[in-house]
């Protein structure tokens, strides 16, 4: 049990030191241009010893922040992930002591593969069509003071359904704040 914990701190400091660019080629017609899901790629698990099971259970996650505290304590936030999207709430705090221990584990690292249960079939551009007239706006009728009222627009993985959804936020300043 000890030397999985180990192996575990092993793969979250190797995960740390790498980028990735986000999987958006199954969007179909468009790509995303503002996509602002964790750019951190999985670490060359090849590296680790053949004898830790780190390696097939770590692929499921992604690193999304990694903070030291003034006590020399490191912690790991970690993000269910499948094909390169993440789910829309399923984090995981790891904190691992100066002398690489697993002090705490905030969240259920054993949640297994996820299996995305649909394919993006809209555009980027009709998604946010449609979150502007769920809430009864369109787009050319808005006004933000501060730039473009689209902030984000993301593909992620519902944790709840399985399936991939556009997450789009929309800061608007004209006719009413929203």
């Amino acid at each position: 049990m000890k030397s999985k914990l180990i192996c575990i701190i092993m793969v979250i400091a190797f995960q740390a030191h790498f980028n990735m660019a986000v999987k958006a080629d199954s969007v179909g017609e468009e790509r995303l241009r503002n996509n602002i899901q964790a750019k951190r790629n999985p670490a060359d698990l090849k590296a680790l010893p053949d004898s830790c099971e780190a390696k097939d259970f770590y692929k499921n996650f992604k690193i999304l922040d990694m903070t030291k505290d003034k006590l020399g304590v490191t912690h790991y936030t970690l993000a269910l992930s499948s094909d390169g999207y993440l789910t829309d709430n399923d984090e995981i705090k790891v904190h691992v002591t100066p002398d690489n221990k697993i002090a705490f584990i905030n969240g259920d690292l054993q949640q297994g593969q996820l299996r995305i249960t649909n394919q993006i079939k809209i555009t980027e551009k009709n998604a946010i069509e449609k979150a502007f007239e769920a809430i009864g706006q369109s787009e050319a009728h808005v006004k933000s003071y501060i730039g473009n009222p689209v902030k984000e627009k993301e593909i992620i993985i519902n944790s709840r359904t399985k399936r991939l959804v556009y997450n789009i936020k929309l800061i608007f300043a004209e006719p009413e704040v929203a």
